[in-house]
């Protein structure tokens, strides 16, 4: 679930279940608190083989990004996830953070 914080002109949004369906949740969002720019965010991938999970962090961005680029970023993501086999990733849990500004 989309966690939302909201400190004087920045939203925080997390979430710990990472899906292509919660891109578009946070385009409802960015259109419900009028959000410009997403200032930083980070993706954290776990992934669980034979009961071990290995975490990796990676599309860590530390400068301001169109929402439109954003988003075109981690639908690409998910585009090349679902063209690669798709059991490859059923193990992986992603994890997503960012700063919004508004």
């Amino acid at each position: 679930m989309l966690e939302i914080e909201l400190k004087d002109k920045i939203i925080n949004i997390r979430d710990d279940e990472f899906t292509r369906a919660k891109v578009d949740s946070i385009k409802l969002i960015a259109d419900k608190y009028a959000i410009k720019d997403i200032l930083d965010f980070k993706l954290t991938f776990t992934e669980n083989l034979f009961g071990v999970s290995q975490q990796s962090t990676s599309a860590v961005l530390n400068e301001s990004m169109s929402l439109d680029e954003f988003y075109e970023i981690l639908t690409g993501m998910f585009d090349e996830m679902e063209k690669e086999n798709s059991e490859d990733f059923e193990d992986i849990s992603i994890s997503f953070e960012g700063l919004f500004i508004l």
